[in-house]
């Protein structure tokens, strides 16, 4: 007479972790699932490896930068655009259809046109040299509340819908009227969320542990 096998309980609480991670993970990963997929500007092609992705919605600067944190395992930020050719590649490889998306440059609260970087690699420096303002930005516009010297104290990249130079810069207001915003531009030197990584990693873990225990 066959003898009943005994609950494996160390297998089973190891099924229930790795369920909590693949939960966790999903909450993590969850912003990348739902945004455009990103794009890299690889080493081989002149760029910086890093990742691109534009993100549809007109919310404001601040929440905008909030969320872009989440993106790609929270390695994510509001993109620094610091050369002509950074410029270009956001221009040809985003949506054709949007009028403007924030970038990560911000004014110095105590002096007009005066522009830094918030986050990244470049987070605190002094946006500059390179620079594309369009014709007559910035030019702190008045009419708009924000918290620079005049009220215009961010910057955002124009797109293609509207625009008669796309690619160009503008200064707008941070919580003012959203003029011409479609989203906004996450940049991350990483390509995978780091959660992935852990979810991949776990798995490959756990199928290990399993294929032992069946040989044994």
């Amino acid at each position: 007479m066959g003898h009943k096998k005994k609950p494996d309980r160390e297998a089973s609480a190891m099924s229930k972790n790795l369920l909590a991670s693949v939960v966790a993970v999903g909450l993590l990963a969850g912003p990348m699932a739902a945004s455009a997929s990103p794009v890299q500007w690889t080493v081989a092609s002149g760029g910086n490896g890093h990742w691109y992705e534009f993100v549809a919605g007109a919310v404001n600067w601040s929440t905008a930068q909030g969320l872009a944190g989440s993106y790609f395992g929270g390695t994510g930020y509001l993109v620094n655009i610091t050369s002509a050719a950074e410029n270009a590649f956001i221009l040809a490889n985003m949506p054709t259809s949007w009028e403007g998306a924030w970038t990560g440059g911000r004014e110095d609260i105590n002096t007009a046109n005066l522009f830094y970087w918030d986050s990244g690699p470049e987070a605190n420096q002094t946006v500059g040299p390179y620079t594309n303002w369009a014709s007559g930005e910035p030019n702190n516009n008045p009419c708009c509340s924000g918290s620079g010297p005049a009220g215009e104290d961010r910057i955002q990249i124009l797109g293609w819908s509207n625009n008669s130079s796309p690619g160009t810069w503008n200064d707008l207001a941070q919580a003012g009227t959203l003029w011409h915003m479609s989203g906004y531009i996450v940049e991350s030197p990483v390509p995978l969320p780091a959660a992935a990584w852990l979810l991949l990693s776990g798995l490959t873990g756990f199928g290990f542990v399993a294929r032992r225990r069946t040989a044994a």
